[in-house]
Order: structure tokens, then C-alpha cells, then sequence
């Protein structure tokens, strides 16, 4: 009993080392473009380092030119209002999932595996969404992310 007490903490110790890695460093992007505000946030329990995109400039810019994406990153799109936005994936070189929001940060849609190659084809949701988050295709099938999942933000960086 005593060793499973042990190996078990020496495996929490590790996770916790590991999460304490994920997320100490701010400068969690190679740049920061302007407009960009980052920010941590739990997709349901997926922890994610997001971009939050408000400008004009920063939601016709997206994530077109990029190479990647890290794997616990996204891009938050932000709009004044809930409407039924079209997203493209003009000079993406990296499949995405889109993922819808309401007001509430609640998921209304998702975007599977959108191609850089479907461009000039564009994606919707099928209600309106205030909000759009942009993370690596796959993520939200392999986290189980679909409707009624929640979008939330950490106070601490």
C-alpha cells in the first residue's frame, strides 16, 4: 500500500511539474501582433493559450500566413454581436476546427477539419455566434467538444 501511495505521488508530482511548464512562460507566441490580447482558457477542461483577435485588421488577418499552430493554442475571434459570420481559409497552410460561441462563451456549432484547400469555399455556423475560436483540426473531436460546451478564462496568466 505503501509503494502505490508513493508511486502515486511521484506521478502527481509530475503532472503537476508538466502543467507548471505548459504555463509559466507569458510569452507563449513567437510574436504578439497588434490588437492581439493572450489570454488562458478552458475549453470545457482543455487548458488552451488563446489569441484574442477584436480589430478589424486582426480578424482579416487570422491565422492566414502562419505555418502551425501549437497544440494548446487557439485564436478567439471577438464580434459585437451574435450573427451567422463566414470565416475562409485564404493563405492557410494548416487544417483548423472552427469552433462557434454564443454570447455565453457556450459552443452553438462546430467546423471540422476545415482544408486549406476548400479556399475560396467559406464555413458558417448554423445559428449566429458571437465569437469563433480557431484551434488545430482534431481537437475537437479528440476533447469531445460539441454543443453546450464551455468556453472559460483563467484570472492568471
Amino acid at each position: 500500500m505503501q509503494k502505490f501511495f508513493v508511486t502515486f505521488l511521484i506521478l502527481s508530482a509530475g503532472v503537476l511539474f508538466f502543467f507548471w511548464l505548459s504555463f509559466r512562460d507569458s510569452s507563449v507566441l513567437p510574436y504578439t501582433p497588434d490588437g492581439v490580447e493572450l489570454s488562458r482558457a478552458y475549453l470545457g477542461v482543455l487548458p488552451l493559450k488563446v489569441e484574442i483577435v477584436s480589430t478589424d485588421e486582426g480578424k482579416r488577418q487570422g491565422l492566414s500566413g502562419r505555418i502551425s499552430l501549437a497544440s494548446d493554442q487557439g485564436m478567439l475571434f471577438v464580434f459585437d454581436r451574435p450573427q451567422v459570420h463566414s470565416f475562409w481559409m485564404k493563405d492557410m497552410h494548416f487544417p483548423i476546427d472552427m469552433i462557434w460561441l454564443d454570447e455565453n462563451y457556450r459552443v452553438v456549432d462546430v467546423t471540422h477539419d476545415a482544408q486549406p484547400s476548400s479556399y475560396p469555399a467559406t464555413f458558417s455556423p448554423k445559428i449566429p455566434a458571437q465569437y469563433v475560436l480557431e484551434v488545430n483540426a482534431g481537437l475537437a473531436e479528440s476533447f469531445n467538444v460539441g454543443v453546450g460546451t464551455l468556453l472559460s478564462f483563467s484570472k492568471n496568466f
